[in-house]
Order: structure tokens, then sequence, then C-alpha cells
């Protein structure tokens, strides 16, 4: 499995008959760095390169040991790396060098001819080979590389379909690909590990990276029972909202309370206050208990930050980093602290009936102060943990905004906003922002709906598509509030759609399973069960949800034909029962009938075809 070829001048490893990484005096496959601080822009971003105070190059080597599943080698002056062979993946490691360094840059040797993808939301669908990429949100993008924090970064990239590797890092990572012969790793902390993963297929590769993370977390049933709406203004108003909901004809599973935490004292921002708005809300633990027994839970906001204003600031003030701001982060690399979160987390959340929430690592004091990657992790596992310790495993469910690394995988999912400014093409990148993702083992993902916009026409019909894109999909959830209520078309449209998702409970139930077992995400580039099918992103996205459905959400508003290019595969439109056996087509997809195909062998064609005849076609009032 692993070849350690010497010769005069250095070495190279080879691994499943691919050379990984040469070396030589000239052209060191290893460098060390010891790193300035990164310095900050004017929009609180580092900077895309670090001053190097000093640097050292891998020169003379020898070989400590030597076998078919283990290399390890020490470099004169320099460490060791250490490289583990196991079936489909290897793991690359570094020890024994000098404290000071807190950088390096690794040399992998390069497929011929190849495309490459990944670095996370920001490179979504586009072939990065030739450039250098910056995976991390917190850090400046280049010319026409737009950064947002909140961005979801990834430090995996796909090589051609055949090898995946990601980095397990806390601080930064970038890949250099302007070499057409070498992929560069540029970090800057001494990474964890890095592994690579080496398979003749996609779907091979995800699998052999889910070995290695963790991938095993329960979806609750409850999720897959309905929408979850946002809702905030008290209880009287979360009543309200829910019974106009029920009476539209929704399948509602959950709701969002944005303000469960109330507003700070000048009203302008959300009270980070941990605790609820006894206010607005006197008897949230009656109401979740409740609207539970209704088969409606309650999901709440709920991020690291603590306020000042919080009435648990002096109970919290020993567990949370220095900090001259209104807003604290307890120090979760403190054993004390961390349990001090993991309880707050059972009291203040599951204690009250909560049954969701939703947390954003990726902004504001997270981001200020630099923590975002390792922090994310933590939080993530402190929140996981928490749910474990409670036995709420198979009832309670959190998601995290941006996902790194294992944070994803410790929570039920990650998500991205998906607001009225993305139309058109914009609606595309949305998109292919959950489906890299998964390509790139990102894991779970789904998009967070949002109404900005519905008051003009074009905005109205981009929320009402963005809607059947997100029923075709793991969860179906809208992130704000603005009145839709009020729009009898958008409002039946919303209790269509919703119907159509809960009817496919099962189905959502098997891909979920899938996950668990397999590491195979949700949402699927066509590519992953099908061979011929070019990564790039073909401008309109296409995309498997489990193995067996394909759509092509409408993005092109004031249309109801879709062009889309099926996989070479039997299939049948939905909402016709018509059969293609692949190539290009235009179908109708008119609003409330997205362009939606089965594979005609799938075992769930029964349940498939069952929706075409249970549901009845929706009018817009207004067109």
């Amino acid at each position: 499995m692993l070849d350690l070829k010497p010769h005069n001048d250095g070495f190279r490893i080879d691994f499943q008959g691919r050379s990984i990484l040469e070396h030589t005096r000239k052209h060191p496959c290893l460098k060390f760095f010891v790193f300035d601080e990164p310095r900050l822009t004017r929009g609180g971003l580092m900077h895309t390169r670090l001053k190097a105070l000093a640097h050292a190059r891998a020169t003379a080597w020898k070989a400590i040991e030597k076998r078919p599943d283990f290399v390890e080698l020490e470099f004169e002056g320099l460490g060791r790396m250490a490289l583990r062979a196991r079936d489909a993946m290897l793991t690359i490691s570094f020890s024994r060098y000098d404290a000071a360094y807190n950088g390096l840059c690794v040399r992998l040797v390069a497929i011929a001819g190849e495309t490459a993808f990944g670095g996370g939301e920001r490179y979504a669908g586009r072939n990065i080979k030739g450039r250098r990429v910056q995976c991390d949100p917190r850090v400046q993008g280049g010319k026409r590389q737009a950064s947002s924090p909140t961005g979801m970064g990834n430090a995996s990239l796909l090589s051609d379909g055949r090898a995946l590797v990601t980095v397990d890092c806390a601080a930064p990572v970038s890949f250099d690909l302007r070499k057409s012969r070498w992929t560069f790793i540029e970090a800057w902390a001494i990474p964890r590990e890095i592994v690579l993963h080496a398979a003749p297929s996609i779907a091979t590769l995800i699998v052999s990276a889910a070995a290695k993370r963790n991938t095993s977390i329960e979806t609750p049933d409850w999720t897959m029972d309905g929408i979850c709406l946002t809702v905030s203004g008290g209880s009287a108003e979360l009543s309200r909202r829910v019974h106009k909901a029920l009476d539209s004809g929704l399948r509602l599973s959950s709701v969002l309370i944005r303000d469960w935490q109330g507003r700070s004292r000048d009203r302008r921002s959300t009270l980070h206050s941990w605790l609820p708005d006894r206010q607005a809300y006197p008897r949230l633990e009656d109401d979740c208990a409740q609207y539970r027994q209704a088969g409606i839970h309650i999901a709440v906001p709920f991020g690291p930050a603590l306020s000042r204003e919080s009435p648990l600031y002096e109970e919290a003030r020993p567990y949370l980093l220095p900090s001259d701001k209104e807003l604290s982060l307890p120090d979760l690399w403190k054993p004390e602290a961390f349990e001090w979160v993991k309880d707050s987390v059972r009291k203040r959340l599951l204690g009250l009936g909560v049954s969701a929430w939703l947390s954003a690592t990726g902004a504001g004091p997270v981001l200020a102060r630099g923590y975002g990657n390792e922090y994310a992790e933590l939080w993530a596992k402190a929140n996981r943990q928490a749910i474990r310790d409670a036995a709420a495993g198979d009832s309670a469910a959190f998601y995290l905004r941006p996902g790194w690394g294992d944070s994803a995988q410790l929570a039920n999912g990650a998500y991205s906003p998906w607001g009225a400014e993305q139309r058109g093409r914009g609606a595309d990148k949305v998109l292919a922002r959950g489906i890299y993702m998964g390509l790139c083992a990102g894991g779970a993902w789904h998009g967070e709906l949002r109404s900005t916009g519905i008051r003009s026409l074009a905005g109205r019909e981009a929320f009402m598509r963005r809607v059947e894109a997100a029923a075709i999909g793991p969860l179906m959830r809208i992130g704000d509030e603005e009145p839709y209520w009020n729009d009898k078309g958008i409002m039946d449209h919303l209790a269509r759609m919703s119907r159509f998702w809960t009817a496919l409970k099962p189905y959502h139930a098997a891909v979920a399973d899938e996950y668990r077992s397999a590491g195979l995400p949700p949402l699927r580039h066509p590519a992953l069960h099908y061979a011929d099918e070019a990564l790039v992103s073909s401008g309109t996205e296409r995309y498997l949800y489990g193995r067996d459905l394909l759509a092509a959400p409408v993005v092109k508003l004031g249309s109801d034909l879709q062009d889309i290019l099926l996989p070479d595969d039997h299939w049948v439109h939905l909402w016709s029962s018509r059969e293609f056996r692949g190539g290009d087509i235009t179908i109708e997809a008119a609003l409330g009938s997205p362009a939606l195909f089965y594979r005609a062998g799938s075992p769930w064609a029964g349940l498939f075809d069952s929706l075409r005849r249970a549901l009845t076609r929706f009018e817009d009032p207004l067109r």
C-alpha cells in the first residue's frame, strides 16, 4: 500500500499505485515556518499573507521505520513525518519539531491534467486548479474573491474525482494549485494531521472520509414531520402565527422563536442572555410542552456569545475569555468552562423543553478574536455532549453556521442563508454551496430560506422557487418572518410544498440513515453515482437528493420550462409519469411542480408515484 523509494538525492512515496510525495534537497516536500501575528483588514478579516520571521527546509533525511502500512521519516534538524495507510486512507502527521514553528507547507504530487474543487462555499462549483485559494472565511479574499465570515470554509480538496485531501487544522489553511505538477498545502499552524483518500470513484472517497469522521448523529424523527417557521413578538404572537399556518394547510413540525432572549437595553440588537425573556414569553416551559403535545417543537437561536447585560454574566465570569466588549465567549479550552456550557445547554435549553437550536459560530466575537475553526469544533462538541448526557439524542437537534472540520458532523448539519438577493444565477450559487460541500465530504447541509423582498413580483416568485428547492432536501426551514402570511398565493404554495415534503418522510429517513452509516451526503452531485458526469458546475444546478431523486430547481424567473441534462439512467418525471433514458430535455416546471425525476428502478418508486396522485395542481392567483 505504501511504497518508499529512496534515490540519490531524496525519495518518492507511492500510495495506491500513485506517487504522492517527492523530495530532493533542491525541491523539498516540507517546510516549517515561524509566522508573525496575522494583520487585520479594516473589515476585521485577516490578510491573505503572513510575514515569515524564520523558516527551515527539509533536507537530509532517514527512514526510522518502514512497513507496507506505515512509514516514518526524520528530517535532520527539523522533525519527523509519519504516514499511516489503512485501506483507501493515508494519514500524515508531524512530531518532534521545534515548538517555535507555527506553520508549514507540504508539497504533494498532483494528478496529471487534474481538475480540483474545494475550499468551501467561496469556491463552490469552480475548478480551482491554477489558483491559490484560502479555505478559511476569516481570511480576506484576493481580487474578485469576496470573503464572508459566516461562509463555510472547508480545508478539503477533491482532485480529479480520484483523490480527496482534508487538513485537520484549527488555523487558516490554503491550497496553492498554480503549478501543474504540484499541490502545496499551506497552514498557519501545525496541522493535527493531513488525510488523503485515494479511490477510483467519488462515492468511495466520501465513504472513506466518513470512516474517519463522525457521521453517526441521529436525525430526530419529528424534524421530518413538516416545515420550520420563524416567529417573534411574544407568546400571543407565537400562538397567532401557529394557528394561521395550520389553518392555511401547512404541515408544521417546529417554530423558531427568534427573540426568545429579548432585546438589549437600547432595543437595537438581540440580547445574548442565554435565558428566556420573561416579559415576552412568561411561561416558555409551558409553551414548549403545550406545542410539543400538538406535534410542534420549539427551536431557538443559541450561540456562544454572552452579553454583559445577562443575569447570568456574574455566574459566567470565571468561565469567560477576557474581553472589553459587550459580548464575551466561554473559554472552551478550560475543562471547567466546557462543563459549564454543557450544563447550561442541559438546564437552559433542554430543561425548558426546547427541541432544537441554531448556533452561528462564524460571526461577531468568535470571528473578531480569531477563534473560528477550533472554537467552532469545541462549541459543537460541548453541545453534542450535552445532548448525549441528557439522553436526548433522538429528540434534540442543533445546526451550525458555518461548519468547519468535524463541527458539522457533530451537529445535525450546517446551513447557508438563502435570501431574496439570490435570484437567477445567484440561486444556483446557493445550491452549489451545499452540493459541492457534500462532494468534498462537508456533511449534511440545508438552505435557510429568507423571504425578504417578496413584496415585488420577482422577489415573490424567487421565494416560491427557493421553497420548491428546499422541499427536495433534508430540511425545510424559513429563517425570517416577513409578512408572507397575508399572501394567499404564497401560503397555498407553502402548504402544498410542505405536504409534499412531509409525504417523503420515509425517504428522508432512508437518506439520513445512509448518511449516518456510509457518510454519503443528502444532497449529491450527480458525479457521485454517474462517473461520466462533469464535475464543473453546469450553470443550472442539478442534484440528487439521496440516490433516487434528481432535481433541477427553476431559477429563471417568469419561466415554466426547465432545460435539464439527465444522467444516463431510466428516469420517470414525477408529475407526468413520462419516462426518459437520459440526455438533454426540456420539461414543464410550473410553480408548485419543480423539475423532479425518480429512477424507474427505485425501491421508492411507489411512494414517488403516489405523490403525483395525491397533490392537486397549484394555481397562483397573481399569475
